[in-house]
């Protein structure tokens, strides 16, 4: 098991709360918005327009950052049955990406999982922190890496033998 299940939930509270507040904080927004419409005598022209922007950038920022997290939160579940179903121990973060079918930064979205002790019992590797260690293995025994030309676009890529990864170039699918 590489999800703590019991974190991963007490974090989506966490982010629905928040959810919550933005929602609760932009109808605030709004209905000061439309008192000071209303009544423009409190605010000159140029202070209204400054406030509505300032407020509806934070606001945004923040709607934002929530929905970032809660994609994040909502890959969990594949990314452990991904790391369960390694065969190796070792897994890329190319390989990752494929498994999940994800074209974000999949390290980021690791190193977030694990800075919040939701993905447990698996590290970066010391070398390469390009790789995911799910089991304590001798990493040059387990994994046979393979460096080829892509036929496409000729960039270098990556990855195990009788794996199919993608190119970070142009995209398309190399079996190793």
């Amino acid at each position: 098991m590489f999800i703590n299940t019991t974190r991963l939930n007490f974090v989506k509270m966490q982010t629905l709360f928040w959810i919550i507040f933005h929602g609760f904080f932009t109808f605030l927004f709004g209905m000061a918005l439309f008192g000071s419409i209303i009544e423009k005598e409190f605010l000159k022209e140029l202070d209204f327009v400054a406030i509505v922007i300032v407020c509806l950038a934070l606001a945004g920022y923040l709607l934002f950052c929530t929905v970032n997290n809660r994609r994040r939160l909502s890959m969990a579940l594949r990314l452990d049955d991904a790391l369960r179903n390694d065969d190796n121990g070792i897994i890329t973060m190319q390989e990752l990406a494929n498994a999940l079918n994800y074209n974000g930064n999949i390290q980021k979205t690791v190193e977030y999982l694990m800075k919040k002790n939701i993905l447990i019992n698996c590290r970066f590797d010391q070398q390469d922190r390009n790789k995911i260690v799910c089991r304590d293995v001798d990493i040059d025994r387990s994994v046979d890496l393979r460096t080829i030309n892509c036929p496409h676009c000729g960039n270098i890529v990556q990855g195990r033998m009788n794996v199919i990864v993608k190119c970070p170039m142009c995209g398309i699918e190399i079996k190793m």
